[in-house]
């Protein structure tokens, strides 16, 4: 495992095949960078910040003891999920996480009683 990997989340605008500004979420990690446009959830890898033009800084994560996967589907999840737009969540990463988790217990509580439903 890798220790102290930065998660750093970003809003800022991506240019789009017009030209045009898009708003987006930003994902900056020591591996890539993954891109959200606001009001979609599919995410688009970009290998450097070209074209990319951030604005605000939203939250950086420390995932000490996470590998390369595991801090992938952490980074999609929050991307994908929207976590990042919420209102209330703060500028603290813990919120983010805390929140992300929380949304993952009850998806696996709605899924196991679905499970044992079926049984």
């Amino acid at each position: 495992m890798v220790q102290g990997l930065i998660a750093e989340f970003c809003k800022g605008y991506v240019k789009n095949d017009a030209g045009d500004r898009v708003a987006a979420y930003i994902a900056i990690t020591p591996f890539n960078t993954k891109v959200v446009c606001e009001g979609s959830r599919e995410i688009a890898s970009k290998l450097g910040l070209e074209g990319i033009v951030i604005t605000e800084s939203i939250v950086s994560l420390d995932l000490a003891g996470v590998d390369r996967e595991g801090m992938d589907v952490i980074v999609r999840s929050i991307l994908e999920g929207g976590y990042l737009a919420r209102p209330g969540l703060g500028r603290g990463g813990d919120a983010v996480l805390f929140t992300l988790v929380n949304e993952a217990v009850q998806f696996l509580e709605e899924t196991s009683a679905d499970f044992s439903l079926t049984e």
